[in-house]
């Protein structure tokens, strides 16, 4: 796969989860309605966003065998995207099981799931954001890296853990405090995501680019 394909897999992968995250968020009221156990419409909107960064894994994994510019880290955040996807599709698959057993702990091991799953994708993209740091000193990324993204996912990760503690909080003040406190913590997440994405699409419409042509690279 060429360079161009898997600069394409950020790009396309970038939008998808911003796009389906916020529908997710808008039709789950804030995440909040996510860690319900049971078969939910909205559960769709996971699969495209799985789609996106398990194509971000593929690429890292891709790029790792470049014979230019080789990420270092490729393999890592390859692994740590691919682990992070699996354990949020099995908490998936174990919420919507639920519809035909109503097994109290599945739902609770399937929002553990998401919070791991969050936590997971947090480091992975740490990594890729160290490795696009040093993509950046060689001038073939046009921005200079931030780590939103990992900040987003740690975020969301601490709003379904608001949400999951939920389930045991039985003082109905409580409990609404925590579910206002859980969708405002998943709001902000989503917007570190979006704020931490765009660059990413950014970089990697021009990366191919500025490693096949030093000409153009920035000074």
């Amino acid at each position: 796969m060429s360079i161009y394909r898997n600069s394409k897999l950020y790009t396309s992968g970038s939008i998808l989860v911003i796009f389906f995250y916020i529908l997710l968020a808008i039709f789950t009221s804030g995440l909040a309605l996510a860690v319900f156990g049971g078969w939910d419409p909205s559960q769709i909107l996971y699969a495209p966003i799985l789609i996106g960064l398990v194509g971000m894994g593929k690429a890292a994994l891709n790029f790792s065998k470049e014979s230019e510019f080789a990420w270092e880290r490729g393999k890592l955040i390859a692994i740590l995207i691919f682990i992070g996807s699996g354990i949020l599709l099995l908490g998936l698959l174990l919420l919507i099981f639920t519809t035909w057993n109503d097994i109290e702990v599945l739902v609770y091991l399937g929002d553990i799931g998401l919070i791991l799953s969050c936590i997971v994708y947090a480091i992975g993209f740490f990594f890729l954001q160290k490795q696009l740091a040093a993509l950046y000193l060689k001038r073939v990324i046009v921005k200079y890296p931030n780590y939103f993204i990992s900040i987003g996912f740690g975020v969301q990760s601490l709003a379904y853990t608001l949400l999951f503690i939920n389930w045991f909080v039985s003082n109905e003040t409580a409990t609404a405090t925590i579910v206002i406190a859980g969708i405002v913590l998943a709001v902000i997440s989503i917007i570190f995501l979006i704020v931490g994405f765009i660059p990413v699409n950014i970089a990697f419409r021009t990366y191919p680019y500025l490693v096949e042509n030093e000409e153009i690279r920035p000074g």
